[in-house]
């Protein structure tokens, strides 16, 4: 399990980005925002070999800025991703995501196999795993940790999350008496995962509800470039994550494809999560091309501006479908 708990420094573009929202009004538009730093005195710059760390909230674990997400390991053969994986480890990517819905559970079943040979060579607890739970009810959830479990070959995970919680009625279900919440919660109290997160797709709202009424030590919510167009997590749940200290985990850096779609510039739109105060952003990667471009751009980054995050997010806007993009229609 993962365990790398070096201390930090005190979070101090935390407070920076929540000292700059609560000084905007309510319906001030994102570009009111004032800039902030990218990770600041809490982002740990190794050696050039490796990538730069930020601490996942207070899980004690410094996870990579740039994590691997699970949702395309089941794409190309399984000797092609041993080697994704392979290569991801090498060049420093420490978090990696998978759900027990990626395939059907293959996207598991594969990382899992991983995993097994990450601990006979005894670096287990080098890296951060998270699955997610996607069923709603406590035994259906219940049955589906337990699958995850024998898919990743381990007792145990580091994290599970309530995963794709779109709404409030939805949000009722989960955290239910007999809601997957539960489920969740009892694999935490008996050690079959160590913490508990949630995602969410579609808004800022739900995630700002569940927060409110469950400890969670983990956010996975939209923070790529489309996010600052529509419905905006940045501007509307990142300010209350901080404030909670939470661990803070960005997705659709690429916009599910979309964006290289229309042929977007790819490094600045990674350079714009990076930009943002989470711990990491998540990215999913197939082949080893994939994995060298953008541990490449992560270490080309050059902290954004306000300015420029404005710039890019205008760009963007004048090319994006957001329609076409499920979690912003």
């Amino acid at each position: 399990m993962a365990s790398n708990d070096k201390t930090g420094t005190p979070p101090f573009s935390r407070r920076d980005f929540i000292r700059s929202v609560a000084t905007a009004s309510c319906g001030a538009a994102i570009s009111g925002l004032s800039g902030f730093g990218c990770g600041g005195d809490d982002t740990e710059i190794p050696p050039s070999d490796t990538l730069p760390t930020r601490p996942l909230g207070q899980t004690g674990f410094r996870a990579s800025i740039l994590g691997m997400g699970g949702v395309y390991l089941t794409d190309g053969s399984e000797t092609q991703i041993m080697a994704v994986l392979d290569r991801a480890l090498e060049l420093g990517i420490n978090y990696f995501d998978t759900a027990a819905n990626y395939g059907e559970g293959e996207s598991e079943r594969r990382l899992g196999k991983w995993l097994r040979k990450l601990q006979d060579a005894g670096r287990r607890s080098d890296i951060f795993v998270t699955t997610k739970s996607d069923d709603r009810g406590y035994d259906d959830s219940a049955r589906q940790i337990e699958a995850s479990l024998r898919h990743l070959q381990s007792d145990s995970v580091d994290m599970i999350l309530v995963h794709g919680v779109g709404n409030l009625d939805t949000w009722a279900d989960v955290s239910g008496p007999s809601g997957s919440l539960q489920a969740i919660k009892a694999a935490k109290e008996d050690g079959r995962a160590r913490f508990v997160g949630i995602s969410g797709h579609r808004d800022p709202r739900v995630l700002l509800r569940a927060i409110e009424e469950y400890p969670f030590d983990c956010v996975l919510c939209p923070l790529g470039i489309t996010d600052r167009i529509h419905v905006p997590f940045v501007r509307d749940l990142l300010p209350t994550l901080l404030g909670k200290n939470l661990g803070i985990i960005g997705m659709k850096v690429f916009a599910e494809g979309h964006l290289p779609d229309v042929n977007a510039n790819l490094e600045r739109c990674l350079h714009y999560s990076l930009s943002l105060p989470s711990a990491t952003s998540i990215v999913g990667m197939s082949s080893l091309p994939q994995v060298e471009q953008n541990v490449a751009w992560v270490r080309s980054l050059v902290e954004m501006t306000q300015e420029q995050m404005d710039e890019l997010a205008s760009e963007i806007a004048q090319i994006i479908d957001l329609e076409a993009l499920w979690w912003k229609s």
